[in-house]
């Protein structure tokens, strides 16, 4: 489990899955008012490069690097209408 306390003076609070492949946040941020679902992946930039052809993927982001290590990308499902953050290194 981890809590911070951000910037703007909002709370956020996180529980780690035991296996560590996954996290549960809960925050109270007036910025980020709806949810949003991040993927794991081991290399974001390979993981780009593998799906950036998928034609059921809409590429919002590109990967960029993150300014604390690692790096992100955002995706649209074009099926279901989801947005991803997929994140990792």
């Amino acid at each position: 489990m981890f809590q911070s306390n951000q910037i703007d003076g909002s709370n956020m609070v996180g529980l780690t899955f035991i296996d560590g492949g996954a996290e549960f946040v809960l925050h109270d941020s007036e910025q980020f008012k709806d949810p949003d679902i991040e993927v794991l992946v081991e290399d974001v930039k390979d993981f780009y490069q593998t799906h950036q052809e998928n034609e059921k993927i809409h590429w919002i982001q590109t990967p960029i690097e993150k300014p604390f290590g690692g790096h992100l990308a955002v995706m649209r499902s074009k099926v279901d209408n989801i947005v991803l953050i997929v994140v990792g290194n």
